[in-house]
């Protein structure tokens, strides 16, 4: 008889230590790399975010133009535009949402795989990102980024030209310096072509007359150029008004005050046209929303349906694999019919398992690195993040594998003391 319980609580010995090895990794995995609260938290404190957006803005910088090649008569940082457009809150709510449903997926929740990013806020934030990029430019960096588009005349060896606004603009010493530079230019070309020796109130009666002549020749330039130039029709009334209002910085007694306060005015209406075409252009090439799903390879689906399955199995061994150890640990105490046996058997297989979880936690962490940053499928920016998250889990491993190891040596030791009798404690069932 006796060599039959010493079989039986043998076998119970190893069927509670694998119920408790099992259900120490699975407890953990599914409080945290299966629960959809846990992962959302830790990719936010490992700022995948940041690394995400990064990620996102060099690819537009390295695929993308955001200057001439959409229309737009002057630079605009790409990297302004993007962070401005896909920022980190939009990041983490659709990063967020779809985590949401991955798991709701994965545990049962969700007929199916569906994963999706709303556009739509990228579109709103494009537009509005341009715009504060432009609203937020120096008058004298903004007028500079027209240079290209050519000057409008020559007067000696002196070119005018948006180059020439953007000088009026640095300050108001500089915008007199240049229209009296400019106006005195004109003036020796007037004396010149007058021939005898005029008076000075001829030359300044002939100089009037050159002004409106000069302004409007000049303005039919500026209507000329425009038309030839590959400047979208929606900005050119801006880009015009820019043009007219730096002539008459020039021909007129406009203040520096006024010239500011008028260029400021058509830099914002530029913004704001700017703002509008962009956004149409982003409308017109993106949908309101991108279907993740009908990017993954069928292949990729079939491992998900598997990988379902197998989640599907682990939540049941969370519920049930702690509660095999309970029963089990009760059909030692019956078989063996003391507590003490219990609590030596129970504290043995608990000592092993959290020894067990304790060492692969550790171990994982060491080659975790090394596995990630050799891997050719995880992006750079992604292998902080990834390792982070991965740690957090190894951790809480680790944590639980320590208690239930110390709760295993501490059933060990009040076995040991009570069969010496150093505990008060009945060696068998009451009643035998």
């Amino acid at each position: 008889m006796e060599t039959w319980r010493s079989i039986a609580l043998g076998l119970l010995a190893l069927l509670i230590t694998t119920s408790l090895v099992a259900a120490n990794f699975v407890t953990v995995a599914d409080r945290t790399a299966l629960d959809s609260e846990f992962v959302k938290e830790a990719l936010e404190e490992e700022g995948a975010y940041p690394a995400l957006q990064g990620e996102i803005v060099d690819v537009f910088e390295q695929g993308t133009a955001l200057d001439g090649e959409n229309g737009l008569p002057l630079s605009v940082s790409s990297e302004g535009v993007v962070r401005g457009a896909v920022t980190q809150d939009y990041l983490k709510d659709q990063v967020e949402t779809n985590v949401d449903r991955g798991y709701g997926y994965l545990h049962g929740d969700r007929s199916e795989l569906r994963l999706s990013v709303d556009l739509e806020p990228v579109e709103e934030g494009v537009g509005a990102a341009v715009e504060e990029e432009i609203r937020s430019t120096s008058l004298e960096q903004f007028l500079s980024a027209f240079s290209e588009e050519g000057d409008f005349m020559s007067l000696g060896d002196t070119s005018i030209g948006f180059s020439t606004f953007a000088e009026m603009a640095e300050s108001g010493a500089r915008y007199e310096e240049v229209r009296a530079e400019f106006r005195n230019g004109l003036r020796e070309e007037v004396r010149s072509e007058a021939g005898a020796e005029p008076t000075d109130s001829e030359i300044d009666a002939l100089l009037e007359a050159r002004m409106d002549e000069v302004r409007s020749d000049m303005g039919a330039t500026v209507n000329e150029s425009i038309s030839r130039s590959d400047i979208p029709e929606e900005l050119r009334e801006p880009v015009r008004e820019i043009a007219y209002t730096g002539l008459d910085g020039l021909l007129t007694d406009t203040t520096y005050r006024g010239y500011v306060s008028r260029m400021e005015s058509a830099k914002s209406e530029l913004a704001s046209a700017a703002a509008s075409l962009v956004e149409q252009q982003v409308e017109e090439e993106l949908p309101d929303t991108l279907d993740l799903t009908e990017e993954i390879p069928p292949e990729a689906l079939e491992n998900a349906e598997t990988a379902r399955e197998a989640v599907t199995t682990l939540d049941t061994l969370a519920l049930s694999l702690p509660v095999l150890a309970a029963l089990l640990v009760g059909t030692v105490f019956l078989v063996s019919g003391s507590l003490t046996a219990t609590a030596l058997e129970l504290g043995a297989a608990a000592s092993l398992a959290g020894l067990i979880g304790y060492g692969s936690s550790v171990v994982a962490g060491k080659r975790l690195e090394d596995a990630l940053s050799g891997a050719p499928d995880v992006p750079p920016e992604a292998v902080e993040p990834v390792i982070g998250v991965t740690e957090r889990v190894l951790v809480e491993l680790g944590n639980q594998s320590l208690a239930l190891l110390l709760l295993g040596l501490v059933l060990v030791a009040a076995g040991l003391a009570a069969r010496r009798g150093l505990l008060p404690a009945p060696d068998t069932l009451p009643g035998t």
